[in-house]
């Protein structure tokens, strides 16, 4: 669920750089 705020959140920035967040919240978790 926390992943899932972390994307809309980085919504606006860019598709391509929210899910390159994503990836590091996951491999920081």
């Amino acid at each position: 669920m926390g992943d899932r705020v972390r994307v809309q959140e980085t919504r606006p920035l860019s598709k391509l750089k929210r899910w390159r967040l994503t990836e590091v919240v996951e491999r920081a978790r």
